[in-house]
């Protein structure tokens, strides 16, 4: 019994073991079920974002660069390869005890997931950066900042995953993939900002699934709730992270309580996917309602629906776990969205209609197809009434693409796109139809066919053919315009003492320069010989990289050289040159200003640091000759007591008295502002001013003061501030933009005369010694703009009947004496040192040009030939602005032209390509514009049915206008111009016909003066007479609404005036007042006072001078603000323009007699001087123009304006 009893008793045990270990086994079972229940949400998950794709949603790329991202491709394989070795390794590990696959592949393709974000991370970055052509903006800064850190977290990451061994890729991957700055959380995605409207339009987010109307999505928001929700539902994401890593490294301690269940591990997954599935429950459901209820969103379940969504707002960025492995939000999918109309019953996607969807290039049409069909595969059947409604509309391109109600009548810039209503274009912030934001918005009229944008100039006429039909590609152009002119004022904000290349010859001299408080501890400026080091030419020279002459590289490379070899450094550098024997191919006119002095003394400081160079050659003992002469020409008791060009290149002299020179010196401490001259000196005096000059200039240079200058080297001379300005002024007034800058060139005006000197100004401010070449631009400059200013200061540059630029100068230069003409042009009466300078300039430049010996020693410029051609070939008279411009858009070289001194050197602003492309763009532009009202004028002149019985120039007429008065602003007046002279030019032609007697002259001008007389008897004139009428009605209706004043109290002081209550004090005349517009009495009374005076002196060019200047002054409103008739200086002018236009008109057109340069001379001096009792500026001026524009045609043959209308209205600037 004790037997079975102890058989009994081990059966038991035995069978309790059995039961143990079936309980385990079964345990394991479940577990491995459990497994096996946990992963299938999340493959199931997968199944449903992928919709039978084989990758993850993939982001758009910025600034339509078209590559498709790496991890969007791979992610969705290496993510399923990741769960599915996750739930092997699980359960290997609990059937078989033994890990059936190592844990380092297990997190191997989520390895390879990060590695693929990095790649992306950094293809974006390069994708954000502004190219070659773009700034680089704040905007794309804090665009790319977020990938440049995802790419170094992602370095680090993966550094510390392959470390550790731990593989928590998942984990870091998720961390990094959301950008610290996510769009979708701080801001709208550029997918889901949508144009807003006042009607009833919804939009779907077929991702999102929530309904929203347009007013709700802000697309300035910073913060929202459902922006906290989308950091919320990142937290089940990260705890899902942590306690997966945790359970497999603790699984296999033997302490029990480090072991967490997989239900809890899974528990956050589960419940984020739960809610996702809760949220994508009730998107169907709206989506059904809104397409059945065709985009109403009435009723109990939207009021709950919309109360849901304000406290569950944190699902609404939350419901897409893959989105977050996306770079970017703005996935195919999330810009896909049905719009609904409920007023049309209209649902299209994207805002694309079809026929630019037909339009697009092969790539986009790809994508569009790739976007539409993702959302195309959740859409429900769009109506065919409502298609066809929609496809109407557009086709017919009546009705604003967002109400569907008002007409379109706006223009978008810069997209240029016409599909919104004035009331929607005021809501929109960005188009519909490509997403670009609005920056102006222009009102069409006339319907959309042949768009007619609306000029301020012009009111609403009556009839069509006087629209002004602008062409859009010209819109762009003008707002590319305003793009560079707050370029150029930034220039202007920024100009201090001048912006200056380095010169690497001044900089090798103040390298030279030894330590002050160490005497043989190294340089004084060490950052200057790092510069001479860094900046080596490949051929070993130093220089003018981008264009090659031989006295500059010879210059810039021994003066290098011998800074590098005193210090005793870079002895590899000094032997590289390649230059040195080219000295003798150089041809002689162009060495350098002062290379005759520097060079040689250059040669001996060589030779005495052993450096080998050539002294016996016969390039030098020419040079050595030249030396010679120079230094005669100057005696040195003259250089040591008067401040003369030669201390400019006082290092390449000998034997000086540097007491007295220091007396020379400028009050900054410099020597004629050449860095060299006073490195040179300070060497021999240590002089404190040399060298406070010299740190002053290395600092400013080195980041310092002026910020456009930032280099580790001095220029060859500094401050260059009048220089520049005066330069600048210049450059764009003969450019044709000095209009978009008045204020900025009046400062620099300003500048130029508080620092003008009666014995000449220099390249800086306070210089001693003054030049030519800047006296004589600042002069033109100062009298142009108003300044009384002496033209004996030219008194100081003669010498025995010549002009010299300086004191002791051996020969003159072309760009110099093409200053002085300039400056000798505009002259007044008397001014005997001005006609000797104009006479001089004139034989110089005239002889040069026929020799053919057009070389500068001062400047290399693209077209210096056609420069001097035109302005020997144009008189500044008969110079129209629109002409002048067009042909300095040819000559002036923008960035490439160099300026010469003892080494070659660039200013930028003086010579800008930015004032180069604006003036292209807005001369083009203006262009555009003429043509267009050239081809109006056609129509008038066609509609006066004239043209068989009269003779005019009508093209002429415009040419004149156009190019005087060019701006397309002063359009009004450009074409009263121009039908004032065509009408002057019919009755011309007219009264000067053989077949009308002095009676028919008589009844015209009393038909003219009383319609009320009129008698159509079939008389000639009558066609005159109406089209004269029906065009002063025009010109007046036009000025009278542009202007938006009342001026008839100012018209009932004008009738009175002394010159015309004769004429019109009678009862003959009261027509004229009563029942007319003000403006058209104005007008009548000028044209009536024209007829009256040719009748009775037998003057017709003359009055019709006065005549053209009368229209211009009203239309342009200038007429108003006084009674400029009865004013002395007014009387004078007229009188003075009336005889000058009638000996013109008498002269044959050749040269013309000096009584016409006389009169124009006292013109010009009435126009340009100012005083405290004037007449305004602009009025004073259009008598100018009008005497100009007269001149130049009696100037110039038939053949020659036929050239020039051709060039400047009708041939575009490339």
């Amino acid at each position: 019994m004790a037997h079975w009893g102890f058989r009994l008793s081990k059966t038991k045990v035995e069978v309790g073991r059995i039961e143990r270990i079936m309980y385990k086994f079964g345990c394991k079972l479940a577990s491995i079920r459990i497994k096996r229940i946990v992963f299938f949400p999340l493959f199931l998950f997968h199944l449903v974002v992928a919709r039978g794709r084989f990758s993850l949603p993939a982001p758009s790329a910025p600034r339509d660069r078209h590559w498709a991202p790496c991890h969007a491709i791979v992610g969705m394989p290496l993510l399923v390869a990741f769960e599915l070795l996750l739930c092997v390794f699980l359960e290997s590990v609990y059937v078989l005890k033994v890990p059936a696959v190592d844990l380092k592949i297990v997190f191997l393709p989520l390895l390879a997931f990060e590695v693929a974000i990095l790649v992306d991370n950094v293809r974006m970055c390069k994708a954000l950066l502004p190219g070659d052509d773009e700034n680089l903006s704040d905007d794309a800064i804090w665009e790319t900042l977020p990938h440049f850190w995802v790419s170094i977290s992602m370095v680090f990451f993966i550094a510390a995953t392959l470390f550790t061994l731990l593989k928590l890729c998942e984990c870091f991957a998720f961390l990094v993939c959301t950008r610290w700055s996510n769009p979708a959380i701080h801001r709208d995605s550029e997918s889901r900002e949508a144009t807003s409207s006042s009607t009833s339009i919804r939009y779907i987010d077929w991702n999102s699934g929530l309904v929203v109307p347009s007013d709700d999505i802000s697309e300035e928001s910073m913060c929202g709730l459902q922006d906290i929700g989308g950091h919320i539902t990142k937290i089940p994401i990260i705890a899902f992270q942590i306690l997966l890593c945790i359970h497999l490294e603790f699984q296999k301690g033997p302490n029990a309580a480090s072991f967490i269940p997989l239900p809890i591990v899974f528990s956050p997954i589960l419940l984020l996917q739960g809610a996702g599935v809760l949220v994508s429950g009730s998107q169907l459901v709206e989506k059904n309602l809104v397409l059945l209820r065709n985009g109403s969103r009435t009723g109990r379940y939207f009021v709950l629906s919309a109360r849901a969504r304000d406290c569950f707002g944190f699902l609404y960025h939350g419901s897409r776990l893959l989105g977050w492995w996306s770079i970017d939000e703005e996935s195919r999918e999330e810009q896909a969205r049905l719009y609904c109309d409920g007023a049309s019953g209209y649902n299209t996607f994207s805002g694309y209609p079809p026929e630019v969807v037909k339009k697009m290039p092969k790539k986009d049409l790809a994508e569009e197809v790739w976007r539409l069909q993702a959302a195309l595969s959740e859409q429900s059947e769009i109506s065919k009434i409502s298609l066809e409604e929609y496809e109407r509309l557009q086709n017919e391109k009546v009705l604003c693409r967002v109400c569907f109600e008002r007409e379109i009548s706006i223009v978008l810039l810069p997209c240029r796109h016409r599909v919104l209503c004035s009331t929607c274009s005021d809501k929109c912030k960005k188009c519909p139809i490509c997403r670009v934001n609005i920056e102006e918005r222009l009102t069409i009229r006339g319907g959309i066919k042949g768009v007619n944008v609306r000029c301020k100039a012009f009111d609403k006429p009556n009839n069509k053919d006087e629209l002004q039909q602008i062409d859009l590609s010209h819109m762009d152009e003008q707002h590319s315009v305003k793009k560079y002119v707050e370029s150029i004022k930034s220039i202007f904000a920024l100009m201090g003492d001048g912006v200056i290349s380095p010169s690497a010859y001044d900089t090798a001299w103040v390298a030279l320069m030894e330590d002050v408080n160490e005497p043989n501890g190294g340089p004084q400026f060490p950052l200057c010989l790092k510069w001479i080091i860094d900046h080596q030419l490949p051929d070993g020279s130093w220089g003018e990289s981008l264009m090659f002459s031989a006295f500059d590289r010879l210059l810039n490379t021994l003066a290098c050289v011998i800074a590098l070899t005193f210090w005793n450094i870079h002895s590899d550098k000094c032997k590289k040159d390649e230059n040195m024997n080219k000295l003798g191919d150089e041809k002689e006119e162009h060495m350098t200003p002062g290379f005759e002095l520097v060079f040689p003394s250059l040669i001996e400081l060589a030779q005495k640091l052993e450096i080998d160079v050539p002294n016996d050659s016969p390039v030098l003992n020419k040079i050595y000759a030249k030396r010679e002469i120079k230094l005669a020409k100057i005696p040195k008791n003259i250089l040591h007591k008067t401040p003369t060009i030669m201390l400019y290149s006082l290092e390449g002299m000998k034997d000086l008295d540097w007491e007295q020179l220091l007396k020379l010196q400028s009050k900054s401490g410099s020597f004629l502002f050449s860095p060299a001259a006073t490195a040179f000196a300070f060497m021999q005096t240590k002089d404190p001013n040399c060298l406070e000059y010299l740190t002053n200039l290395v600092a400013k240079f080195n980041g310092g003061v002026n910020k456009q200058n930032t280099f580790d080297a001095v220029p060859n001379a500094y401050p260059v501030d009048m220089y520049e300005r005066i330069w600048i002024v210049d450059r764009l007034q003969r450019l044709g933009i000095a209009r978009y800058f008045h204020s900025e060139i009046k400062d620099c005006v300003d500048y130029i005369y508080r620092y003008w000197d009666e014995q000449g100004v220099g390249f800086a401010r306070n210089c001693n010694v003054p030049d030519l070449d800047d006296t004589a631009m600042a002069f033109r400059v100062l009298r142009t703009n108003g300044y009384q200013i002496s033209p004996d200061v030219f008194q100081h540059f003669k010498k025995d009947r010549q002009f010299v630029c300086y004191p002791g100068q051996s020969t003159e230069t072309v760009t110099v004496m093409l200053s002085l003409y300039r400056a000798s042009q505009v002259l007044f009466p008397g001014e005997k040192i001005l006609n000797e300078a104009k006479n001089f300039s004139h034989k110089f430049l005239t002889e040069k040009r026929s020799a053919n010996k057009i070389l500068d020693r001062w400047i290399i410029t693209k077209d210096l030939s056609s420069e001097i051609t035109y302005v020997l070939d144009v008189p500044w008279y008969a110079s129209l602005p629109r002409l002048e411009a067009r042909y300095y858009l040819d000559q002036y070289g923008g960035e490439d032209d160099v300026w010469i001194a003892k080494t070659l050197y660039r200013m930028g602003n003086i010579c800008n390509s930015k004032y180069l492309d604006m003036a292209k763009l807005d001369y083009n532009h203006c262009q555009a514009i003429h043509q267009l009202e050239w081809s109006q004028i056609q129509k008038w002149y066609a509609h006066l049915k004239v043209e068989e019985r009269f003779h005019t120039r009508l093209l002429w007429s415009y040419y004149l206008a156009a190019a005087s008065i060019f701006e397309p602003e002063r359009c009004i007046e450009r074409v009263a111009w121009t039908k004032t002279a065509v009408i002057c030019d019919i009755i011309t032609s007219f009264y000067t016909s053989p077949g009308f007697s002095n009676d028919d002259m008589q009844a015209f001008a009393d038909e003219f003066s009383n319609p009320q007389c009129h008698q159509k008897d079939g008389k000639p004139w009558h066609v005159v007479l109406e089209a004269l009428h029906n065009t002063l009605k025009q010109i007046s209706s036009k000025a009278h609404v542009a202007l938006g004043i009342d001026i008839h109290p100012h018209l009932c002081r004008a009738v009175s005036f002394p010159s015309l209550s004769s004429t019109y004090s009678t009862p003959k005349y009261h027509h004229l007042v009563h029942g007319c517009s003000p403006i058209c009495v104005l007008f009548v009374q000028k044209w009536t006072s024209w007829l009256l005076r040719w009748q009775e002196q037998g003057n017709h060019i003359g009055g019709e001078a006065e005549l053209i200047v009368q229209v211009i002054n009203i239309s342009s409103g200038r007429w108003l603000p006084e009674e400029p008739l009865s004013h002395p200086q007014y009387r004078l002018l007229s009188s003075i323009t009336n005889d000058l236009c009638h000996q013109i008109s008498r002269k044959e057109n050749s040269m013309v007699c000096s009584q016409i340069e006389s009169k124009m001379q006292e013109l010009v001096q009435l126009v340009l001087c100012d005083s405290s009792h004037d007449l305004d500026t602009d009025l004073k001026g259009t008598f100018l123009t009008v005497a100009k524009a007269f001149y130049y045609k009696a100037y110039f043959d038939p053949e020659s304006i036929n050239r020039h209308i051709g060039r400047v209205l009708f041939e575009n600037v490339i």
